[in-house]
């Protein structure tokens, strides 16, 4: 768990949440329940990036195409 935080650049506590609401992808590992080893994937990792993209545009550009008379 970890590991995937670094790599995806955030908190560990920001990425249970991620699992918790199911945005990223995981399989576990052993039969524990109490502890339970989450495992993510390259491509599980990947997928969960790629969601998170948001595109930005610029103030002055979303502000004319709201107003296109100033």
């Amino acid at each position: 768990m970890n590991e995937a935080a670094k790599i995806l650049k955030m908190h560990v506590k920001t990425l249970r949440l991620h699992v918790t609401d199911g945005t990223i992808s995981y399989f576990q590992k052993g039969t524990g329940t109490e502890r339970p080893r989450r495992i993510f994937t390259p491509n599980d990792l990947l997928q969960f990036y790629a969601g998170q993209h948001r595109r930005v545009i610029a103030r002055e550009n979303a502000l004319a195409r709201r107003h296109p008379n100033l």
